[in-house]
């Protein structure tokens, strides 16, 4: 695949993501199912705090499919694993994330400071998910939901509820994750960009 095509892939893959949660109202209609399934009606009743939770869910799930769409990007670009990455597909992946980042940042209107923000909880992310991944290996149990996003995510939707609140985040997360994943392959399905 030649490097504009890549980068092309990136863009429209930030734009179809950003379709995906605002025009397909995935927050809202998240939010509201928890509050019908959990009878709790109080939780989305004020508008103001209504507003709050929808952003601050929003931005937290553009990182779980950031994340995600790292992940799976360096497979849609015909690599196996990145352990044997050649340099060429070393840097088609690199060039497929820096786009990638760049119209997800434009996409949602951040400022550069606003961005910065954005990647640092990126690497706290990658880093959190790494432990967690790592300590539930060990465990191989069944565990309660684990992970950043269940933990901030269940705590913003419902802190007296915690433990409600990070299994309705973890629900919405494999949704996140199916999310990306049907973007990556619509994008690249396609035969060819101009």
């Amino acid at each position: 695949m030649a490097p504009r095509q890549v980068a092309v892939r990136a863009q429209e893959t930030a734009f179809q993501l950003l379709v995906a949660v605002d025009r397909g109202g995935m927050i809202h209609r998240f939010l509201r199912w928890y509050a019908s399934e959990r009878k709790r009606p109080g939780r989305i009743a004020n508008p103001w705090r209504y507003r709050e939770l929808v952003e601050t869910i929003r931005r937290e799930a553009f990182l779980v499919l950031a994340l995600q769409v790292e992940a799976e990007a360096p497979h849609r670009l015909g690599t196996r694993s990145p352990e044997k990455m050649s340099p060429a597909q070393s840097e088609l992946v690199s060039l497929f994330h820096d786009e990638f980042y760049v119209a997800l940042g434009r996409s949602l209107d951040f400022s550069g400071d606003d961005f910065n923000d954005f990647c640092r909880d990126l690497d706290l992310y990658r880093s959190l998910l790494g432990r967690t991944r790592s300590s539930q290996t060990r465990r191989n149990l069944v565990s309660a939901p684990a992970g950043p996003f269940v933990d901030r995510c269940g705590f913003l939707l419902d802190s007296p509820m915690l433990d409600e609140g990070r299994r309705a985040a973890a629900k919405f997360e494999s949704e996140l994750h199916t999310t990306a994943s049907a973007v990556l392959r619509k994008v690249f399905s396609r035969r060819t960009y101009f």
